[in-house]
């Protein structure tokens, strides 16, 4: 039956709890849960990999499929995330 998920109910209820542990651990000694974007408006230069990109319809500007989010979370390290 192809519309059946592919995971089992058990296994999205030990996904969900384990993921609740791990955010109640961090959250508990005060650290900050982001998400970093994976579309930016900026290439990051990588030696070995080239960014795919997207360009948005609604504002007609190409955006770069990020290769890794290491980009963003140095500009929230230099925003004075610590």
């Amino acid at each position: 039956m192809d519309y059946l998920p592919t995971a089992t109910v058990s296994a999205l209820r030990f996904r969900a709890r384990a993921l609740g542990a791990v955010r109640r651990f961090f959250d508990e000694r005060a650290y900050l849960e982001v998400d970093t974007p994976v579309l930016c408006r900026d290439i990051v230069i990588d030696a070995y990999l080239d960014p795919l990109v997207v360009q948005s319809a609604w504002e007609g500007r190409d955006y770069y499929l990020q290769t890794s989010p290491e980009f963003c979370m140095k500009r929230l390290l230099s925003a004075g995330l610590g």
